[in-house]
């Protein structure tokens, strides 16, 4: 050849054109001096670099032996090609298995370990897969309780079970050999008529016959399958089962009196007893379905599972006939009587196999448990109610003690203020300003009074039963506000009143007039003071089923961050204003026991706006109720 660097290059060339991974080493320390891009590619590397200075050995998933290493080099250097299959591990950490070839060759002027790895991981599965199907199907014929062989065209034995092995050793006295014939182990009144049957199954003909013969002075029976095997389109080999069904022969006057016992059984049984094939089409309905179901036999076993079962039960016994591995298979299933009504049924479902394995029916008890069903949703109920009670009981007594606590804060609070007054009353001499202790006195006692006011109205809302009673709205916001605008907070307050009253109302007249009395005091108590003239509006709003009220003031309004709370017990939005915090609470609280709503719109400084929504009880059943009382 001509120039060695250009020869070199130009085995390069023809190198990545494999797909293979090709690698050159120095024969010195069989370092990587060169590899292709299919190396690249199949050891996921990034570039050829990756691989250049390093070790080939170290890609092995298990490393090389020094016996196995020795060996390659006493190959090489023979001149000799090694070759074997590896697993390998891909820069990554994936495995894949290659077959290598390793031999010795010379570029330019230079000697190589030229190393070929071909990745032969589909190979090698298929042939692992292969040799487990193999090993799976002789597994599954010695297990059969049958003799198995199989023969050729020329009635040479290519394979035989142990049975049959143990079987020609006892006629023939000599085991089984890849020359043994099967004319050696039959008889000769049996010779012609099984070779017609050998003929039949090697001509792609598929046959079950019966035969009975003499065995060690009894008479058996033998149930004998001829299956043909192909190699591609022809019939090269014939398979043949033979089974000893002298037991079931034996059996079946047996079973068939048992079956007419246990059908007598099941037509006097209260439970449904049924069987389906394996497709889940009926074959016997118990004469207990017309009680239970409501269908005659006859009728019944026309229709499909779909058809007496709920929706969800017939998916849930889909899903099971289809996942379920079990002998006995137990459910819970929704069953449709005739006429619609659904009860429950509890199911035992026994699976029947033929010799296979293979499923052939289902033998199914069911009894009726719509009774135990309706007692289990009951104590489910309960249950439920007395975990909703307790948790509502947990937080009352959460609720108990915040509010014994505040109460007892409040409380003593103007207790000490009287007290500490009633001191300074007894020691003042000078007669003003003993009267200014005894106003301060007054007003201490009115907060307590307030207070223990509001405690009792949140006593009476959880006590007492509500009193529908008819209110005409128009006097009844004339008479709230009457009693409150001749206080000294309510002078200069423009009242206004807008009621739309097309039908009677009836509520609890108590309970609102503490609603709107604690909503107006607010209104009032929270006015502004500077350049506007005060106003607050009663609007309501009456149909058949409900009313809407309105309680609206220009008042000082309520800062964004507080509206959230403000029904909150103890909950002060206002920390310049004396009051107890529970005015706004006591209002939901009530609100609440009537089933109505409340919500508030605000802007500080600009209004407030409380929308309250209430049924209407003048047709409601609670008016009712308390009318015939």
């Amino acid at each position: 050849m001509g120039n060695a660097n250009a020869d070199i290059e130009l085995f390069k060339i023809l190198l990545n054109e494999s797909p293979d991974a090709i690698f050159l080493t120095n024969t010195n320390d069989l370092a990587i001096e060169y590899c292709n891009d299919s190396a690249v590619e199949m050891f996921e590397f990034q570039s050829q670099e990756d691989f250049i200075g390093n070790f080939g050995h170290k890609y092995h998933k298990k490393p090389l032996s020094i016996e196995e290493r020795s060996a390659i080099r006493e190959t090489l250097s023979k001149n000799k090609v090694w070759q074997t299959e590896y697993e390998y591990l891909t820069c990554t950490g994936k495995t894949f298995w290659g077959a290598i070839t390793i031999k010795k060759i010379k570029a330019g002027e230079k000697y190589y370990h030229s190393v070929r790895i071909e990745n032969i991981t589909e190979h090698k599965l298929d042939k692992e897969r292969a040799e487990q199907s193999n090993y799976y199907l002789e597994q599954s014929l010695e297990a059969l309780p049958a003799f198995v062989y199989m023969i050729d065209k020329s009635y040479n034995i290519l394979y035989a079970s142990r049975e049959f092995k143990n079987f020609y050793k006892k006629v023939i006295y000599k085991d089984l050999n890849k020359n043994s014939n099967i004319f050696e182990v039959i008889s000769e009144t049996n010779k012609s008529k099984r070779l017609s049957y050998f003929e039949k199954g090697l001509r792609g003909e598929e046959l079950k016959i019966f035969e009975e013969n003499l065995v060690d002075g009894s008479i058996r029976s033998y149930e004998i399958h001829f299956i043909p095997i192909k190699n591609g389109t022809e019939v090269d080999k014939l398979l043949v089962f033979i089974f000893d069904v002298t037991d079931f022969t034996s059996q079946k006057y047996r079973l068939e009196e048992s079956e007419r016992k246990y059908r007598l059984l099941a037509d006097h049984s209260s439970d449904i007893i049924f069987l389906l094939d394996a497709k889940m089409n009926f074959l016997y309905f118990s004469p207990s379905v017309e009680k239970v179901l409501g269908y005659k036999p006859d009728d019944v076993i026309t229709l499909k599972m779909r058809d007496i079962l709920t929706p969800e039960s017939y998916k849930d016994v889909i899903a099971i006939h289809k996942e379920s591995k079990s002998e006995i298979i137990k459910t819970k299933l929704q069953f449709v009587k005739k006429g619609g009504k659904v009860i429950w049924g509890e199911n035992h479902a026994s699976v029947i196999k033929d010799r296979n394995g293979d499923i052939t029916a289902y033998l199914v008890i069911t009894r009726d448990i719509t009774q135990e069903k309706i007692k289990e949703q009951s104590l489910n109920e309960l249950n439920q109610k007395l975990l909703n009670l307790n948790a509502s009981l947990s937080q009352s007594n959460e609720e108990l003690d915040r509010f014994v606590y505040r109460v007892s804060h409040d409380l003593k609070s103007p207790l000490n203020s009287v007290q500490g007054l009633l001191s300074l009353i007894e020691n003042e001499t000078n007669k003003q300003s003993r009267q200014e202790f005894i106003d301060l006195t007054k007003k201490s006692i009115n907060k307590l009074l307030d207070f223990i006011k509001e405690i009792s109205e949140l006593s009476r809302n959880a006590q007492q039963e509500i009193h529908p009673e008819s209110i005409n709205l128009h006097t009844f916001f004339s008479e709230l506000i009457e009693s409150q605008q001749f206080s000294e907070d309510a002078k200069d307050i423009n009242f206004k009143i807008d009621v739309d009253q097309p039908n009677s109302f009836l509520s609890d007249k108590t309970r609102l007039s503490i609603i709107l009395n604690n909503l107006i005091s607010n209104a009032i108590r929270y006015k502004r003071t500077y350049n506007v003239s005060s106003e607050i509006r009663l609007i309501a709003k009456v149909d058949e089923k409900q009313v809407q009220i309105e309680v609206y003031d220009n008042g000082q309004g309520i800062l964004k961050e507080h509206l959230s709370k403000i029904f909150n017990m103890f909950y002060r939005a206002n920390q310049h204003k004396a009051g107890s915090g529970l005015g706004l609470y006591i209002v939901k609280e009530i609100l609440d026991k009537l089933e109505g709503e409340i919500s508030v719109e605000s802007e500080a400084g600009v209004y407030t706006k409380f929308l309250i929504s209430l049924k209407n009880m003048a047709n409601s059943n609670l008016n009712k109720k308390h009318h015939k009382k």
